[in-house]
């Protein structure tokens, strides 16, 4: 079947008005569900997309330009995980070591069991030569190696009195 001249004129009529206003209410639900839930991760979204931009101004040799963009990061999204690392690191290279332990501080505010920080901030102690305070700070590292491993075999010795056979690297996927 084809249409006429006369059928291609007339307006056509919208679909089932019931169906659209399903639609609708399902829209408005899931911006009202989603709706928080973006508001609040959008800004941290933004800052990792403007570490990512800042770091391509580090692999270009452009360190003061990574530097003022991770600023202007940090202005927008003060906790921003990823640029309060970059700007460690970057005031770090420059050897602005007390800028740079103030930052890593703050970081270990946000993460306060990042093991890898923990030693960062060793190595800064080091530089400004606090050396109690590095100490202190590889011991509480090996202190967690130390329990983790414990943790890992304490997974195997639980596993194998249930019968079950694992090695180490699945005994610290269960643990952890």
């Amino acid at each position: 079947m084809h249409a006429d001249a006369s059928d291609l004129d007339r307006p056509q009529r919208p679909g089932n008005s019931s169906q659209l206003v399903r639609w609708m209410i399902l829209g408005g639900t899931i911006l009202l569900v989603l709706g928080p839930i973006g508001r609040r991760s959008w800004p941290h979204e933004w800052a990792r997309w403007e570490a990512a931009k800042a770091y391509e101004f580090v692999l270009a040799g452009k360190p003061d330009d990574a530097m003022q963009a991770v600023e202007r990061i940090l202005e927008a999204v003060p906790d921003a995980d990823e640029a309060l690392r970059m700007r460690m690191n970057l005031l770090s290279a420059r050897g602005k070591y007390p800028e740079a332990l103030a930052t890593c501080n703050r970081l270990l505010e946000l993460r306060p069991r990042d093991l890898s920080l923990i030693m960062q901030r060793s190595l800064l102690y080091q530089h400004l030569w606090r050396h109690d305070d590095a100490m202190a700070d590889v011991a509480t590292v090996f202190e967690a190696f130390q329990r983790q491993a414990a943790n890992v075999d304490g997974v195997g010795v639980l596993a194998k009195a249930a019968g079950m056979s694992l090695d180490r690297e699945q005994a610290l996927l269960m643990a952890n």
